[in-house]
């Protein structure tokens, strides 16, 4: 009976204590940026993800250990994004919506 139910619960232990951001690159008009490099960095332990806009300009970021993360964009012609403090709980879904700004 003890091991049924640890079976049965452990999926949710190890589920637990990770976030998840995600978002769409957009510029300053409004329009979709595909092919955005977005890096999601840990400030704790500078451990990163790395991810890209795809030709919906949106990006995913998910399974994150709980933290504090700074959000990076890049792509050429445009400025770099920056966006730091993002406080990140258990089993969050954290929008972080991207403005890339024409510049290098």
């Amino acid at each position: 009976m003890r091991l049924a139910l640890l079976l049965l619960l452990s999926p949710l232990l190890f589920a637990q204590g990770t976030a998840t951001i995600f978002g769409t690159v957009t510029d300053a008009s409004g329009s979709i940026v595909p092919g955005a490099k977005v890096t999601i960095a840990q400030a704790g332990t500078g451990q990163t993800r790395v991810t890209v806009s795809n030709e919906r300009g949106e990006y995913t970021a998910p399974q994150l250990p709980i933290g504090v993360y700074t959000v990076t964009a890049e792509r050429a012609g445009f400025k770099r994004f920056v966006q730091r403090d993002v406080r990140l709980q258990v089993d969050e879904n954290r929008q972080i919506p991207i403005l890339l700004e024409i510049g290098e």
